[in-house]
C-alpha cells in the first residue's frame, strides 16, 4: 500500500505543476502576441538636431480601454513648451497629469491629435534616438540588486565604461556629495533587491544622479518628491534644481512647492488644461490652483509652527 501511495501523490504534484506551467504558458503568449501600443519608425525616422528642445501638443485626445468599455483620459489638449523652460503640471488624482507624461515620453500614442518634439513628430523619432534624448525621473525609480554606483551608471547605458570619477563628480554637481559619503560603503554600497537596503528617500536620490549623468534635453519628472521627508525634500529639489538648468523640464508637481520655482504652470483637471501661467499670476487669482496652494499655505504654515 505504501509503494502504491506514493507514486499517486508525485502523479498529482506532477499534475499541479503542470496546470500551472499551462497558465504561465498561456500569460507568456497572450503578451507575446498582444499589439505593439507604440512602433518605432527606425531608420525611416527623423532624428533631432542636438540641444534643448521645445515640446508641442496639438488637439490631443487619450483613451485607453477598461474592460468592456473606452476611458477617455485626456480631452483636446494644445500646449506649447519652449525649450529650456521649466513646467510644472498640476492637478487632482486622474486629473490626466500622468496620461500628459505618458504621451510626452511616448509610452503610448494619442487616440487622435499629434505631439511633436524639437519641430518633429514624436512618432516619426526612432526610439533609440528618444530613449537618448528624453529622459524621465519616475515617482518609484527601480533600483537594481548592485551596488549605488553601478545603479547611476545605469544612465548611460550607451557608454561602456562610466568610471567612479564620473559618478561622484555628478554627485557632487547635484549636492549629494555629503549623502553619499554618509553610506557604509560610499558608492559601493548595496543597494539590494528593487533597492531594500536604502531608504525611500534614498533611493529618489539615486534618480536624480542616473538622470543628469543621462545628460538629456528634456527632463520629465513624475511627482520625484512624493515619498521623502521635510529635509531630504530640500536636498532633492536642489539637486533636481541643478539636473534641470539648461535643458527643457517638465515636473509633475505632487507638492506645490515644485511649482513655485517653475517658469509656468500647468493646471490639469479632467483631462483638459483648465489654466496655465507663472506661479504668482495664478496664485493670485481663484481658480483651480489658488484654492489648493492657499490650503497648501495654510497647512505648511500649521506645521512649521511652534507647539
Amino acid at each position: 500500500m505504501t509503494l502504491f501511495i506514493g507514486p499517486a501523490q508525485m502523479s498529482t504534484e506532477v499534475l499541479n505543476e503542470l496546470q500551472n506551467a499551462l497558465a504561465g504558458l498561456r500569460r507568456t503568449l497572450a503578451v507575446i502576441e498582444a499589439p505593439r501600443e507604440v512602433e518605432n519608425p527606425g531608420e525611416r525616422g527623423v532624428e533631432l538636431a542636438p540641444g534643448p528642445v521645445g515640446v508641442g501638443f496639438e488637439e490631443v485626445e487619450y483613451a485607453y480601454p477598461d474592460g468592456a468599455r473606452v476611458l477617455h483620459v485626456l480631452h483636446g489638449v494644445s500646449v506649447e513648451i519652449a525649450p529650456r523652460s521649466r513646467v510644472a503640471v498640476v492637478g487632482e488624482t486622474g486629473s490626466g497629469k500622468s496620461a500628459f507624461v505618458k504621451l510626452l515620453t511616448r509610452l503610448a500614442d494619442p487616440t487622435s491629435g499629434r505631439v511633436v518634439l524639437g519641430g518633429a513628430p514624436l512618432t516619426d523619432v526612432p526610439l533609440a534616438s528618444l530613449r537618448r534624448r528624453v529622459v524621465m525621473v519616475p515617482q518609484d525609480g527601480f533600483l537594481f540588486n548592485t551596488t549605488v554606483g553601478e545603479n547611476i551608471r545605469y544612465g548611460r547605458p550607451d557608454v561602456g565604461d562610466v568610471g567612479d570619477d564620473a559618478v561622484r563628480g555628478a554627485l557632487a554637481d547635484l549636492g549629494l556629495t555629503g549623502w553619499v559619503e554618509s553610506l557604509p560603503h560610499d558608492v559601493d554600497t548595496e543597494a539590494g533587491p528593487r533597492g531594500e537596503a536604502l531608504s525611500a528617500g534614498e533611493r529618489q536620490l539615486v534618480a536624480p544622479a542616473r538622470a543628469y549623468l543621462a545628460d538629456p534635453d528634456l527632463l520629465v519628472l513624475d511627482e520625484a518628491t512624493s515619498a521623502v521627508d521635510p529635509a531630504t525634500e530640500q536636498r532633492l529639489q536642489r539637486a533636481l534644481e541643478t539636473a534641470t538648468r539648461g535643458r527643457t523640464a517638465v515636473s509633475v508637481a505632487h507638492r506645490l512647492s515644485t511649482a513655485e520655482t517653475a517658469d509656468r504652470v500647468l493646471v490639469f483637471d479632467a483631462g483638459r488644461i483648465v489654466q496655465q501661467n507663472t506661479h504668482e499670476e495664478l496664485a493670485a487669482r481663484p481658480g483651480r490652483y489658488a484654492e489648493p496652494y492657499a490650503a497648501w499655505q495654510s497647512a505648511t504654515a500649521g506645521d512649521a509652527s511652534p507647539a
